[in-house]
């Protein structure tokens, strides 16, 4: 299971967005069922050889634990045997005080391997960039949220009272958040290529 989103909730639970191989369905299936955290299980698009799901989750250690030392979450990728996460931390950070500090919460983290990234490697090409620095948290859970469930899609796979619905929010605020967030990006990239030599 490769993980595409995660949206904070605020009451401590989570809406994680995330891919399973129908391969692996039967075994996905079988932990959604022993998890105690998982309280809801939402499949929004089937593809060939692939199910795009929404799972709510009420218990989300590792992600709370790297929040709390303000890591950010590239890539989350969970398996029979265990997971593993990519995450960015930055260049002033103690790596070994982060590692023990996610361990006093879960402690059968490891460090696998430390990689310092130079700016080439995470700027990609231009347009991909983080977005917390640009969209206020409804905004950008607003953006999210309509994403994973297909609301982009033509035709739609999901309405915004969907959306609205996922989020616990009206329909109208829904559109209010999403409407401002994706002004906001069309602002920043559009204004930066006017402003280019």
């Amino acid at each position: 299971m490769d993980v595409d989103g995660l949206v904070p909730q605020g009451t401590g639970t989570w809406i994680v967005y995330a891919t399973i191989h129908n391969s692996d369905l039967s075994r996905f299936t079988t932990a959604v069922e022993q998890s105690t955290s998982i309280t809801n299980v939402d499949v929004l698009r089937e593809t060939e050889g692939m199910t795009l799901v929404g799972l709510t989750v009420s218990d989300f250690t590792l992600v709370d634990a790297l929040a709390t030392q303000e890591a950010t979450v590239q890539a989350i990728r969970v398996g029979p045997d265990g997971g593993r996460a990519t995450v960015l931390c930055s260049p002033s950070m103690d790596i070994r005080t982060f590692v023990e500090t996610c361990q006093e919460r879960l402690s059968e983290l490891r460090l696998v391997r430390r990689q310092p990234l130079d700016a080439e490697t995470t700027s990609g090409s231009g347009l991909k960039y983080d977005l917390t620095d640009l969209l206020t948290q409804k905004q950008l859970e607003a953006i999210q949220t309509a994403y994973f469930q297909g609301y982009f899609e033509w035709p739609r796979d999901a309405s915004g009272t969907d959306v609205a619905a996922t989020l616990d929010v009206s329909a109208p605020t829904f559109q209010q958040h999403l409407r401002k967030g994706l002004k906001r990006i069309f602002e920043d990239i559009f204004d930066a290529r006017i402003q280019e030599p």
